[in-house]
């Protein structure tokens, strides 16, 4: 938001907190940042939505581009992934998901990487997110770190079929190499 657009919401700030006496100039300025901030959440959201269309449509760039805008408005007012507020938890991890997909299918295995990194920040017991690092981590020649990621994956899970026997394909890799 420009600061132009701030001065309609400063106008409206002063308007709302005299009719509530408040006079603390500290206040207006919370008050208003809170609502900037829920602003931004919806418009993230939005541009979530947008974005999933996108991604539906096999528009993997464009879709990537839209998701990233996203995560910016979703973010505000949090610090860093790991501290994003509760109520938008579920949407950040879920345009992670999708930002990890759009790099996979565009063969960029370092985003890959990052994003599933950065939803492990979010949610440490993410499976989806240590397989998806694995393949990207297998693809950037690290297979050290995509049997480590399959070893924390089968022991969130040690039932899962699929986990088992990647982690015994990368073994494999590795000690032929």
């Amino acid at each position: 938001m420009t600061i132009s657009e701030k001065q309609p919401l400063d106008n409206l700030f002063i308007r709302h907190i005299k009719n509530k006496n408040v006079n603390s100039k500290q206040q207006i300025n919370n008050n208003r940042d809170k609502i900037i901030e829920k602003e931004d959440n919806h418009n993230g959201l939005e541009v979530k939505n947008q974005a999933l269309m996108l991604f539906k449509e096999k528009n993997f760039e464009a879709a990537k581009n839209q998701f990233k805008l996203a995560l910016q408005f979703l973010m505000v007012g949090s610090k860093n992934y790991s501290s994003v507020k509760e109520q938008y938890k579920q949407d950040v991890l879920d345009v992670f998901h999708h930002l990890v997909q759009c790099s996979l299918m565009a063969s960029e295995w370092k985003d890959a990487r990052d994003y599933c990194t950065n939803i492990l920040d979010i949610d440490t017991k993410n499976i989806k997110a240590l397989q998806q690092r694995a393949t990207a981590n297998k693809h950037l020649d690290d297979i050290d770190e995509s049997i480590l990621d399959l070893e924390r994956a089968l022991e969130l899970d040690p039932s899962n079929k699929s986990i088992k026997q990647s982690l015994k394909n990368y073994k494999k890799k590795n000690n032929s190499t």
